[in-house]
């Protein structure tokens, strides 16, 4: 259920990497002054295509990266860039990631039953019986069988929705209020992505944990997402509730994302000038999207169009729609 309160609070974020060799160095910029907030059992869906910075943004509030500039806050805290065993323990303790490929994110010598009991010591102090309890209770939450013939089996031989199951049952064990799901089924069959996307919706209802749903996929982030956020070179584009960016997509490069997908052909044609890969230099000018877009203008090439709203829940950077002229 969707609360008021704040889990996730994301301010003016930004990422900066080096480049370059010794003597020529410069940088990039994957994540530029992104805000978002994700109350208590909301999902906000991250949507764009490789090198948007939208694993960027999830590998940063983890802190796997860190933040050159901005804020991250769990539940009013700052948590950006921690550093120290103890402090870091904390942040895990609260947020978890699931990984894109399930194989490669759980250790191939390690049975299920070593990888989950690991992480039930650690984190819920479990001993003896209610250790095991602890482990069945999690394999049933995940839909995997919890005898001990399936609790000894190694990663190798499991399918790839079962090894992805394993890898949410141990972020689960840890019983985190937030949870970064990194493309979480692009990696799967798609006969069985609907059943993981179904399971991640289960856990949102039943445990109000909530989420950022990192994707390419835009039926999966209008499934799980309660709100989508359109990213390109590091900036949002676009963003609002599920249903309002997907069926009333404003921004040209939303609408190129949409048409680009299987289920959308009844949206007019958007025609690109260019696919040159987004400039993300710390120098860059105007809007990210310009080199590409067929309705750009000289404005758009001289300064970066807001982010402002259209509707209460519509929130669109395009200097088109700013006038009233929708793309």
């Amino acid at each position: 259920m969707l609360g008021d309160k704040e889990i996730i609070k994301v301010e003016d974020l930004v990422v900066r990497f080096e480049v370059g060799s010794r003597g020529n160095k410069d940088f990039i910029v994957p994540v530029d002054r992104v805000n978002f907030t994700i109350h208590e059992g909301e999902v906000l869906s991250l949507v764009g295509e490789s090198g948007s910075g939208k694993s960027t943004i999830g590998r940063t509030i983890v802190g796997f990266e860190r933040a050159y500039s901005g804020k991250i806050s769990l539940e009013n805290k700052n948590v950006t860039n921690l550093r120290g065993q103890g402090k870091l323990r904390m942040l895990r303790s609260s947020i978890q990631m699931i990984f894109q490929d399930p194989f490669g994110s759980l250790n191939p010598v390690k049975t299920i039953e070593q990888h989950l009991t690991y992480v039930l010591k650690r984190h819920q102090k479990l001993r003896g019986n209610a250790l095991h309890k602890g482990l069945e209770d999690l394999l049933t939450l995940v839909g995997l069988p919890n005898d001990a013939d399936a609790i000894r089996k190694y990663p190798y031989e499991l399918s790839g929705g079962q090894r992805q199951r394993i890898a949410i049952a141990r972020a689960l064990a840890v019983q985190p209020k937030f949870i970064v799901a990194d493309e979480p089924i692009s990696m799967l069959d798609v006969s069985i992505r609907a059943d993981i996307l179904q399971l991640l919706n289960k856990l949102k209802n039943e445990l109000n944990v909530s989420f950022l749903f990192i994707t390419h996929d835009l039926a999966s982030a209008r499934y799980f997402g309660d709100r989508v956020m359109v990213l390109y070179g590091g900036r949002v584009m676009e963003t609002g509730s599920s249903n309002s960016v997907i069926n009333q997509p404003l921004h040209p490069y939303t609408q190129l994302l949409i048409e680009s997908s299987s289920g959308y052909d009844e949206l007019k044609q958007v025609e690109e000038t260019s696919i040159e890969a987004p400039n993300l230099s710390y120098r860059r000018h105007g809007c990210t999207f310009a080199h590409r877009c067929p309705f750009v203008m000289e404005e758009c090439k001289k300064s970066e169009p807001p982010l402002l709203p259209v509707t209460e829940d519509h929130l669109v950077a395009c200097y088109k729609v700013h006038k009233g002229d929708e793309a």
